[in-house]
């Protein structure tokens, strides 16, 4: 099975140290394969930040705990048409605590699933909050002084 890696860097004293937290199960041959990665606080079982990566077909939440690594799936769409294009973390929905993990599924005939992941006690929830042209990425912020919250921003493929 091919894989590709989530590795992280730390500096420790005068000098850096690269450790694999998670192994995913299809290898990301290309940058078309769209992978991205984040933090933020999005885990509210899990104190202070954890991981956000997505590519090709799945989006995952990773986390440290005292001995390991544990990886929580949010979105799997292998075996499907289509792939995902961005998991970012940020605070899409000011209604819930902490921040949210926004991931844009694109579908067959040009048209795109943006679903909101948030955690609900043990259970991760989702809602679909767009659907449209494919969107292939997205960032939330709050930079609009006429609305009261943060908005979403996607870059759309055709405009």
């Amino acid at each position: 099975m091919l894989t590709s890696s989530v590795i992280c860097l730390r500096r420790d004293g005068d000098g850096w140290t690269a450790w694999t937290i998670y192994e995913m199960t299809r290898q990301i041959l290309a940058m078309t394969e769209k992978p991205t990665i984040g933090i933020g606080n999005v885990h509210v079982g899990h104190p202070g930040n954890e991981v956000v990566a997505g590519s090709w077909w799945h989006a995952v939440v990773i986390y440290g705990s005292a001995d390991s690594w544990n990886v929580e799936t949010l979105l799997d769409i292998a075996g499907m048409t289509g792939t995902l294009w961005g998991a970012r973390a940020g605070d899409y929905d000011p209604t819930v605590p902490g921040e949210e993990v926004f991931v844009i599924a694109e579908t067959v005939l040009d048209a795109s699933l943006g679903y909101v992941f948030s955690r609900a006690g043990t259970n991760w929830t989702s809602r679909t909050v767009y659907s449209a042209e494919v969107a292939m990425d997205s960032a939330a912020g709050e930079f609009d002084p006429q609305h009261d919250g943060p908005e979403v921003v996607l870059p759309t493929e055709m405009g």
